[in-house]
């Protein structure tokens, strides 16, 4: 009993497709229900503990999944390409422990450039990135602009 107190909760709204079905004792046959069941497996694999930091999970839009933490975290996941979203997702909270920047929100929806709002309020540093060379003599207007957005702090 006190092993399942520890599980995340798995919300369906109301007026999902199958959710009008829901009766004690029977399978839950909603496809909302599956895609976050399907995100909780992947959880699991990637993290021994995903139990004790999962609070919740609960699709959001048509095309998205909501996972909360138990420390208020909220991670945006598409319907699919769960394995790799989840390690971007650990990848993210492992340096945000590193940096003492707790997350607030993050979408691992893209591969690249996973857009992340800290606890604090205050945007996440920025990499800094080296200048290109610039063989035809001074930098363009659209160079300049690339930098100072990259390098803003």
């Amino acid at each position: 009993m006190l092993k399942a107190a520890g599980l995340p909760v798995i919300e369906i709204s109301p007026d999902s497709e199958g959710a009008a079905a829901l009766a004690s004792g029977q399978k839950v046959n909603s496809p909302e229900y599956q895609r976050a069941l399907a995100l909780h497996e992947a959880a699991c694999e990637a993290s021994e503990d995903a139990d004790t930091w999962i609070d919740s999970i609960r699709q959001s839009k048509s095309w998205a999944l909501e996972l909360t933490a138990r420390d208020g975290m909220k991670a945006t996941f598409g319907l699919g390409d769960h394995a790799r979203q989840m390690q971007d997702l650990i990848a993210a909270v492992r340096q945000s422990r590193t940096d003492g920047s707790p997350i607030a929100t993050i979408s691992l929806i893209p591969h690249n450039h996973l857009p992340v709002t800290l606890k604090d309020g205050s945007p996440p540093r920025a990499a800094i990135v080296e200048e290109p060379e610039h063989p035809k003599g001074s930098p363009g207007r659209r160079d300049t602009d690339l930098k100072q957005l990259l390098n803003r702090r």
